[in-house]
């Protein structure tokens, strides 16, 4: 879309409150004023090729409450702008094309509502930590690699923000030395994410209750074969994690999943894209665990008895790789079943949505598909 269609386009909607802009050539400050005329409550930035006005859209908006940056160039008053919006309470900076000038990063700490914040650019967390270490509002962190290092420093440090955060979203975390940081000062911590490698070791440490008391929720995505059955058997005997969700963890087989027969804790298990696990592993989970209400397990070579999703009354929400013809089966005889999904294929819904659903559930009398699935990639 060129300019002049996107200012047209702006001038009809005079109640927008959300609005995500890609590859806009800003060709005057005219765009940005109609901008911050809506006091936007979410403003989505990607590719936006004028720099020159683009630290405009910065200027302080009572209203906005999110703001996501992708593959733009900020200079010193932008990046000063950024942080002046007093209600700011999610912002997410990624992408490889994407530079904040490091002088004006000491202005985050004027943003006294953010509560999550998402960078994936190194430079920033080595400019910017110093400033975020002594906020005690932000609960989630995000980042890549980087971001272990400088949690490495954060938690040997007496700062506000080691009693603040709630949750953590790592790209790799290979040391276990960075989770003993944690465990030192980290005792608010009740989610915490993973992505590409994790080893046993900080496994272990995370599923020990003493050292992490409140930590009930664990994600782990592509971990390919760093995560094994020996890391997973600290998770599955763990006896305060309620959520557990493990995608493209293929170190992990039947011998360690087979404990959910005896673990009475999880309430939402997930091993997806996994296709080491074996149908009658998971008949025997779904026949003797009796505390689990959401299950996910995709994979080409898994299917779902009928008989043993009668047998286990609590579980409402079912994620598999089923065809249509599976789905109206499941539906139809178990009447547990609130929520059934087929993301390779299509998506089926029951009565209830769930964190999986692409789109608003329908009625539980039919049986209802949805247009299009978009598979989840990492970060």
């Amino acid at each position: 879309m060129d300019h002049d269609h996107f200012e047209q386009l702006l001038t009809r909607f005079q109640s927008l409150q959300h609005l995500s802009v890609g590859g806009v050539y800003y060709k005057d400050k005219n765009t940005i004023d109609l901008m911050d005329h809506f006091q936007l409550r979410s403003l989505e930035l990607s590719n936006t090729f004028n720099d020159r006005y683009l630290p405009f859209c910065f200027y302080p908006n009572k209203q906005l409450r999110c703001l996501f940056l992708e593959q733009v160039k900020i200079d010193q008053e932008g990046v000063k702008n950024l942080f002046l919006s007093p209600c700011l309470t999610k912002l997410t900076i990624r992408g490889h094309g994407t530079l904040l000038h490091p002088n004006g990063l000491e202005h985050i700490t004027k943003c006294q509502s953010l509560e999550y914040l998402d960078v994936s650019d190194a430079s920033f967390w080595s400019a910017a930590l110093p400033y975020i270490c002594n906020m005690t509002c932000l609960r989630v962190l995000k980042g890549g690699a980087e971001l272990s290092d400088m949690i490495m420093y954060v938690f040997n440090q007496d700062y506000p923000i080691a009693n603040t955060i709630q949750g953590i979203h790592f790209e790799n975390l290979m040391l276990a030395e960075c989770i003993e940081r944690m465990a030192m000062s980290q005792r608010n911590l009740s989610f915490l994410r993973i992505d590409k490698e994790v080893m046993t070791p900080a496994l272990k440490m995370l599923s020990n209750t003493d050292l992490f008391p409140n930590l009930t929720s664990l994600e782990l995505q592509y971990c390919g074969k760093s995560l094994t059955d020996d890391g997973a058997f600290y998770l599955l005997l763990s006896d305060k994690l309620t959520s557990l969700k493990m995608t493209s963890c293929t170190g992990v087989t039947d011998e360690s999943v087979s404990l959910l027969r005896i673990n009475h804790t999880l309430k939402t298990f997930t091993n997806d894209f996994n296709d080491g696990m074996r149908n009658w592993t998971i008949s025997e989970v779904i026949q003797h665990n009796s505390t689990l209400t959401e299950l996910s397990l995709c994979g080409d070579k898994i299917s779902f008895n009928v008989e043993d999703l009668l047998v286990n009354q609590h579980l409402t929400h079912l994620k598999f790789c089923g065809d249509k013809s599976e789905a109206h089966q499941i539906l139809s005889q178990c009447e547990n079943i609130q929520h059934l999904e087929a993301p390779r294929y299509k998506c089926y819904y029951a009565s209830t949505p769930s964190a999986y659903s692409p789109s608003p559930p329908h009625s539980s009398s039919t049986v209802s598909e949805s247009p299009s699935y978009r598979s989840s990639s990492p970060t």
